[in-house]
């Protein structure tokens, strides 16, 4: 399925549709009818939700934006978690967009509070909320003093913690931190009532003695490099190393694109969901919870193998400049960037891939940028990965990736790829929804 050095012309793979949905077309409109209407559909989710779901699930995060980035992002997000049963989400928003805060406060099941002062009127306890992360980011030395990636768990941890609390009051069941970037998916088969994708119910069933559920991601694997809509277009998943075979783990840097570090770019070691009246329940990094146990019901934590993260990272060309923008802040890591320090941008990173994407991004070349995640991010046809030059030389060359539909069928059948359409359906049936509405309002 490969060959060396030969140019092949980069071709669309044929299993990833180009034509926009009506999915995709409502996402790109950003028309502020279509967000009303999608609000409410958040907030009927909601009310169905608490009627009918066995248990309390709250999801914690931390997230900046823009109302645009909102909008794409966020709210598919929010409506999909709804859709599956999740409770309320628990949001420290530190961005400065109050377009955007007041876009997440008309969202029912949503508690937002503003990190900074001044983007809109305070609620709450939000200036003694400041207060304690001040104090927590100068407990936390040796992130809380770190720029991007560092500064960020600090963020994220102390929300957590602050969630923890509010989860507590609110007689919550479970608790889990996730970025909007992450879509939970349970496999759990039910009793074919209809409720089958529901993640209250998968963690309904969990037994009493599992205080937390280790939940393993997969990582999205675009397929072309034009991608708008990532729950429209990205379908195929590369699968953790956890839940593979040997035969897959054995070929896993077979396809490993470019000069990729690893099969994974990203993380590989999951994130847990933790039953919120634990004892002393607290955050272990954002990836992470622990409790205390007692003699009769020790702190037990489980692996999930019938659930799994679908992680949507790097899926568009344009995320490489928008996670560079917000990564590292000031001239003085764009400048170590453009002189290939990578001394200095270890400061602000923690995943070998941020800090190249970020390198990248920092030379303001859009040629360059596509050209890197065409590289590093699409398995498509003439894709190049790092092979021997034959079966007698063991020197490592570069290979052209040819007929690359029955390599993804290859790599399918043993496991290391897999195909997941549920987030592409529960989005279109939602567009289809607000579609419906809005032509009956006309």
């Amino acid at each position: 399925v490969v060959g060396e050095g030969e140019e092949t012309k980069n071709k669309l793979s044929t299993s990833a549709s180009t034509t926009p949905s009506a999915a995709q077309r409502s996402m790109e409109s950003g028309d502020s009818n279509d967000t009303s209407l999608r609000v409410a559909l958040a907030n009927a989710l909601y009310r169905r939700g608490v009627r009918r779901e066995p248990v309390r699930v709250v999801f914690c995060l931390t997230l900046g934006g823009s109302r645009a980035s909102v909008e794409r992002d966020v709210l598919p997000w929010i409506l999909y978690h709804t859709e599956l049963g999740v409770w309320n989400f628990f949001i420290l928003y530190d961005g400065k967009d109050a377009d955007a805060l007041r876009l997440l406060r008309s969202l029912h099941n949503v508690f937002v509070r503003a990190l900074h002062k001044d983007v809109a009127e305070d609620i709450a306890d939000e200036p003694k909320m400041r207060e304690r992360y001040t104090s927590w980011a100068e407990r936390h030395w040796q992130w809380g003093h770190r720029p991007g990636n560092y500064a960020l768990m600090v963020k994220q941890t102390f929300n957590q913690n602050e969630a923890i609390l509010w989860a507590k009051v609110g007689h919550a069941d479970w608790i889990m931190h996730i970025d909007p970037d992450e879509f939970v998916l349970p496999l759990y088969q039910g009793d074919g009532s209809g409720d089958d994708l529901s993640f209250a119910r998968y963690l309904h069933k969990q037994p009493s003695h599992v205080s937390s559920l280790r939940i393993f991601n997969a990582e999205a694997q675009p397929e072309h490099a034009y991608v708008k809509n990532r729950l429209e277009e990205v379908t195929l998943f590369k699968m953790n190393k956890a839940l593979m075979h040997f035969d897959a783990y054995a070929m896993r840097t077979k396809v490993r694109l470019g000069g990729n570090r690893a099969y994974m770019i990203l993380y590989a070691n999951g994130k847990s969901v933790a039953r919120a009246n634990a004892t002393n329940l607290r955050s272990l990094g954002p990836h992470f919870w622990r409790g205390d146990g007692s003699p009769n019901a020790p702190w037990t934590d489980t692996l999930a193998d019938d659930a799994t993260i679908l992680h949507y990272a790097y899926t568009r060309v344009e995320d490489v400049a928008s996670k560079a923008g917000t990564s590292c802040p000031g001239d003085e890591y764009r400048e170590a960037a453009l002189r290939g320090n990578r001394t200095k941008l270890k400061e602000c990173f923690v995943i070998d891939f941020d800090l190249d994407a970020f390198q990248v991004a920092s030379t303001g070349d859009s040629v360059a940028i596509r050209k890197f995640f065409e590289e590093s991010m699409v398995l498509q046809e003439g894709a190049r990965v790092r092979c021997r030059r034959s079966e007698t030389d063991a020197t490592m060359g570069w290979c052209e990736i040819r007929d690359v539909r029955s390599l993804i069928a290859d790599a399918m059948r043993i496991g290391l790829l897999r195909r997941e359409h549920a987030v592409q359906a529960i989005s279109r049936s939602h567009a289809r929804l607000v579609r419906a509405v809005e032509h009956l309002s006309k």
